[in-house]
């Protein structure tokens, strides 16, 4: 049966202070259909860098990833992975019980109720 991803003889290098660092090399597997995939590696080792080739956000600096036999163009939105972190942005996410977005930023939401306060202040001091 053919492999529904494969790596072959991957590589991806990136510059750096006016070096090139070659941050993996040689890499090749295959994962089957059906088949659960674990990275494991110690911090910087590549893992990220690895699942964003397989997923195309990536291009490798040479070898080849296949999808399904056909060789990965770009983004594929077929393949998606989860990392071991919430990598989400906070402020991207809305607290539906508070009805404002949560991990806003503190600073802002107190401007916003001094600017209310002072609203509040003026105006009722204008109805006098």
């Amino acid at each position: 049966m053919d492999p529904i991803l494969s790596l072959c003889d991957v590589a991806r290098d990136f510059a750096t202070g006016g070096r090139v660092i070659q941050a993996m090399a040689g890499l090749s597997l295959d994962v089957g259909a059906g088949e659960f995939l674990t990275i494991v590696g110690p911090s910087g080792c590549g893992k990220s860098r690895l699942l964003n080739i397989v997923s195309g956000l990536l291009p490798p600096s040479s070898g080849k990833v296949r999808y399904k036999g056909a060789p990965g163009s770009g983004v594929n939105t077929e393949i998606g992975y989860v990392t071991q972190a919430d990598t989400l942005y906070p402020w991207r996410t809305l607290d539906p019980r508070l009805g404002r977005r949560s991990g806003e930023d503190e600073h802002a939401q107190k401007e916003q109720e001094r600017s209310a306060a002072t609203r509040e202040a003026s105006h009722s001091g204008s109805s006098r």
